[in-house]
């Protein structure tokens, strides 16, 4: 076991193993055929999509699902992320994205300024590691450019309603949890609530479910 050995102590220790070829290939059980597949794997394993890579670090609320929605909301890359963090508005645009909160905002703040965390990544980063998206498919017809959307109530053909949201983003818009003053659009169904008075008094464009619909008629897209 590379563990009880003390060969492998971190995750970065993974990727430097080729630098032990012919330690490995003595140890017990191995031999060259076995490591030369241990060690392609691990070379394999720098290609994968940074939504999958980022999760897999382990970080408290980082996971699959929070890097798919920053990915959604245009921080395709590690160095987008850490610029974002890096600006001191950086809680108040994490959540406002739709799927996100305060809390988990809070903590992908506190776990990506972590001293460790931050050398953990620069080390991966060094040794090759995909700390880039290749983002999410888009449609060659962007109507929702430019667009911050938010949803409330509930809809006919829209169930769950985050499918409506991600049309919004795959015809180049955004979504957002909460109404703001940056906010362009609220898509509206049965029990709007709050969201909606907020919106009213906002001056948001109300847009409800058969309009929506048409929209994406427009561009060829049917229900």
């Amino acid at each position: 076991n590379f563990y009880e050995k003390g060969i492998i102590k971190s995750i970065v220790d993974i990727y430097d193993l080729h630098k032990r070829k012919e330690e490995l290939e003595e140890m017990e059980g191995l031999g060259k055929k076995s490591v030369k597949i241990i060690l392609d794997g691990i070379e394999k394993s720098k290609e994968k999509d940074f939504k999958i890579l980022l999760p897999s670090l382990g970080f408290s609320e980082v996971g699959h699902k929070v890097t798919e929605l920053l990915i959604e909301n245009g921080f395709e890359s590690i160095d987008l992320i850490y610029k974002l963090i890096e600006s001191p508005t950086s809680y108040e645009t994490l959540k406002e994205i739709h799927g996100l909160g305060e809390r988990t905002s809070a903590s992908i703040i506190e776990q990506l300024k972590d001293k460790e965390n931050k050398k953990l990544i620069s080390e991966l980063k060094k040794r090759g590691l995909n700390f880039t998206s290749k983002g999410i498919e888009k449609s060659n017809k962007p109507i929702f450019k430019g667009q911050s959307w938010c949803v409330t109530g509930s809809f006919e053909n829209f169930n769950p309603r985050d499918k409506a949201m991600e049309l919004v983003i795959f015809y180049g818009g955004k979504k957002v949890s909460s109404i703001s003053s940056k906010t362009t659009h609220l898509l509206t169904g049965e029990g709007g609530g709050s969201k909606l008075e907020k919106a009213k008094s906002l001056g948001v464009q109300i847009v409800n479910e058969e309009e929506f619909i048409k929209l994406l008629e427009s561009v060829g897209y049917n229900i």
